[in-house]
């Protein structure tokens, strides 16, 4: 499926149809100075386009129903941008290089200190086939 949504997503920005996708900016003393009023609506778009793309593959591949997997997606993309937030803040910017570096510290973390929740289990099941 990977391959078919990155197939799909090059496509789209070769045709000129996705020109622009939303950049969280740097912050130094609060994370709402890298979160504009008008990066919400782009944000939310990216969101909505992603979550149509992903639904369609797995519909085709009938291995999850979307009940389940939609709100799991939600909390992961919540989650993602949260970290991309985090990551772009200047002082952690200047001490780890890459959003990855603070997600492998963040996500160990946050999976040792809560339980997961049953709709984000169907999550690796449908991004690893």
């Amino acid at each position: 499926m990977g391959c078919w949504f990155g197939g799909i997503l090059l496509f789209l920005t070769s045709v000129g149809l996705v020109k622009l996708v939303p950049k969280i900016g740097k912050w130094k003393s609060s994370p709402f100075e890298a979160i504009p009023s008008d990066l919400i609506i782009p944000l939310i778009i990216l969101f909505v386009l992603i979550t149509i793309l992903l639904s369609i593959g797995i519909a085709v591949m009938k291995s999850e129903k979307l009940p389940h997997y939609i709100p799991g997606f939600i909390i992961v993309f919540i989650l993602s941008v949260v970290s991309y937030l985090f990551a772009n803040q200047v002082v952690i910017k200047l001490k780890l290089h890459y959003a990855a570096s603070f997600n492998s510290v963040v996500g160990p973390q946050f999976s040792n200190s809560f339980t997961t929740i049953s709709s984000i289990n169907h999550l690796p099941s449908t991004f690893f086939r």
